[in-house]
């Protein structure tokens, strides 16, 4: 595993030594903070200039960060993350100007996935970045990947979580022709949740059990800009259609008040149609990639 990030531009440097620093503040119980993702495969996108009109639409790439911890549960660790996470995207706040996306385990899950072979962190041994260490554990050497078991467990999840999105798309049409809009749109959050975390699933072997979209939005993002694609953050309907849907999942059990109309659905339908699609397709040529590696 490296430990520098030299070779990333001043500012990135800055706000990543910062980060280790309030993480190891905010949550003591923190052994080690290792950078991942794309600004370790050095294919991030940093923020634009505004003279740079042609590619102003292209997303920003997170800071992925695992969070290794001791002595806290995970359900306490990630609740504090949450917070901090929630502070470093305030309006009011610019320590940080990329958004931050952390990941936490305990240290001996850690140890027992690379024990085990498991992909995500296998890959992360292999390819993160430490950026904090308090020297008191060390990991696990990591398990030489077999790519037959990692394509069988790939395909396996992406098996499951395509025949649910395909499933809930059906719930959606029905209480779509039973004029049930708030029902649809719940099983709509669903088909998206469903759809995300399979590539999530393909591409580290990590079963999330995320329901925020926007989360799973940006934990998938740098996978595929087709996937990216499906909603235009620039687009001022889109979005709202994507905050609808992201918000479906609470608001339409729990809030009496909370409208979707036909017209709504109808167009989520056809997003979530393409996303399907699409989902199939990056999920497919992913497992094709690990059948050629056995």
């Amino acid at each position: 595993m490296r430990k520098s990030i030299t070779y990333l531009p001043k500012q990135n440097q800055e706000e990543l030594k910062l980060l280790a620093n309030e993480l190891c503040k905010w949550l003591p119980q923190t052994v080690m903070i290792i950078l991942y993702g794309s600004y370790v495969q050095v294919e991030y996108t940093g923020c634009h200039r505004q003279d740079e009109p042609d590619i102003v639409n292209l997303p920003i790439s997170d800071y992925d960060i695992l969070v290794v911890t001791s002595g806290i549960s995970n359900k306490d660790a990630e609740r504090r993350l949450e917070k901090l996470q929630s502070r470093f995207v305030s309006a009011e706040r610019q320590e940080v100007h990329i958004p931050v996306q952390f990941v936490s385990d305990d240290v001996n899950t850690v140890n027992q996935h690379l024990k085990d072979g498991c992909f995500f962190y296998t890959q992360l041994k292999k390819e993160g970045i430490m950026l904090y260490n308090n020297g008191k554990y060390k990991l696990h050497r990591r398990k030489k990947l077999r790519y037959n078991e990692i394509r069988q467990r790939a395909q396996t999840h992406f098996d499951d979580k395509l025949d649910k999105a395909d499933r809930f798309l059906k719930g959606v049409y029905f209480y779509l022709n039973d004029q049930d809009f708030n029902m649809a749109s719940f099983l709509l959050h669903q088909v998206f949740e469903s759809c995300y975390c399979s590539v999530l699933a393909v591409f580290t072997l990590r079963n999330n059990k995320q329901h925020n979209l926007l989360r799973l939005y940006k934990a998938i993002r740098h996978y595929s800009p087709e996937l990216a694609a499906v909603f235009s953050f620039n687009d001022t309907e889109e979005k709202r259609l994507f905050h609808l849907v992201r918000t479906a999942y609470i608001q339409s059990r729990y809030n009496p008040h909370f409208e979707v109309s036909k017209e709504d659905i109808e167009a989520l339908i056809l997003k979530a149609s393409l996303f399907i699609d699409v989902t199939k397709r990056v999920c497919k040529k992913r497992i094709k990639e690990y059948e050629e590696m056995e």
